[in-house]
């Protein structure tokens, strides 16, 4: 997607784990279990599932980092699938690996790229696996655009994230 927006908002946002429930489609629970620096966080998140299905959780290791020439901003994430005992009222992800990639237009505004491979475990019906490769890049690219707007993100300062020339 195209977003009117600076690689701070963007950075701002992803960094703000309280308020991944809010935009990120279908996460119940987002928690840093470990902060190993700024860039790198280990989370623990629920993802729902409609009944009768079980509900997912997992472990992601969640790596910022800037481009220094094209100043295009990265967050690679990876399941560690036994970082954490399993939950018994959850199925563990066995295996996730995805990346965010933000990268500025020569018109000031940012392109927008979410991609992620998981392997859900457990069994998922067909209707609801082919629903979910839709629905959750559609619906969460669609609330953070919506979170992006909120001031806290457009004002915010993030040390070492550099949007590049003022025009």
């Amino acid at each position: 997607m195209i977003a009117e927006t600076s690689l701070t908002a963007l950075a701002a946002l992803l960094l703000d784990s309280d308020a991944a429930p809010e935009w990120m489609h279908q996460c119940e629970k987002f928690e840093v279990i470990e902060q190993r620096n700024p860039q790198h966080a280990v989370v623990y998140f629920i993802n729902a599932a409609p009944w009768p299905v079980s509900d997912r959780d997992a472990i992601i290791s969640s790596i910022m980092s800037q481009d220094p020439e094209t100043l295009t901003l990265r967050v690679d994430v990876k399941a560690l699938v036994d970082r954490l005992p399993k939950n018994d009222g959850y199925v563990r992800i066995s295996s996730m690996t995805g990346f965010w990639s933000f990268s500025l237009l020569s018109d000031g505004k940012v392109k927008v790229v979410y991609q992620a491979h998981a392997e859900p475990g457990g069994s998922l019906p067909s209707w609801l696996a082919n629903s979910v490769v839709v629905d959750t890049p559609y619906n969460t690219l669609r609330n953070m655009l919506e979170m992006l707007k909120l001031e806290k993100y457009q004002q915010a300062d993030i040390s070492f994230v550099n949007n590049g020339p003022v025009i």
